[in-house]
């Protein structure tokens, strides 16, 4: 994936994430991993997987993208994707 904007406020994930977090604090949940975007995150625009990269197991972003990283096969990125016409999900891939 690679960067290709600034996070502003009319991003999708930006405002979805600060209704979550007000949410969350109402309710008293989690919002470490959302605030840390809010803060420093940018956008990512997704691309082909490259060629010698194969398809790894599906519902694993973390571990595979943890273990891509751990052998110096791209940088460890964790975020929100945004699929369209759905809510932001919590992700994890490299770059």
């Amino acid at each position: 994936m690679t960067s290709n904007m600034n996070l502003n406020d009319e991003h999708p994930v930006k405002a979805y994430l600060l209704s979550h977090v007000t949410d969350a604090l109402r309710r008293g949940g989690n919002i470490r991993v959302a605030e840390a975007v809010l803060n420093h995150g940018r956008p990512f625009i997704g691309v082909e997987r490259p060629t010698g990269y194969r398809l790894r197991k599906i519902k694993k972003c973390f571990a595979n993208a943890g273990y891509l990283a751990y052998n110096s096969l791209g940088l460890y990125v964790e975020g929100f994707v945004s699929p369209p016409g759905q809510p932001p999900l919590h992700h994890a891939w490299v770059t």
